[in-house]
């Protein structure tokens, strides 16, 4: 059905439900799930938001046998999720 399904992370609840239909998805599909986080390069509180995204999106690869690619970078969501498209 689908060769390829690409997944905005965030840590709202709407994205960790898009996240779970999308794994649902693949899992069905036998589909590659690139998932993609943007992260501010401003950061702020003293932790490094890179760090924090890749550990998030690790947690997500940990629990699932779809084959996933994990995407974090920085900038606009729109313009990432475009690009890595």
């Amino acid at each position: 059905m689908y060769r390829r399904i690409l997944v905005g992370v965030a840590k709202t609840e709407s994205a960790k439900r898009a996240v779970e239909v999308a794994l649902d998805l693949a899992g069905r599909s036998d589909a590659e799930l690139p998932l993609v986080m943007v992260f501010d390069r401003g950061g702020g509180g003293g932790r490094d938001p890179r760090q924090d995204a890749e550990g998030h999106l690790a947690s997500i690869q940990k629990r699932t046998t779809v084959h996933t690619q994990i995407h974090v970078l920085p900038g606009d969501p729109a313009d990432v999720l475009l690009m890595v498209a």
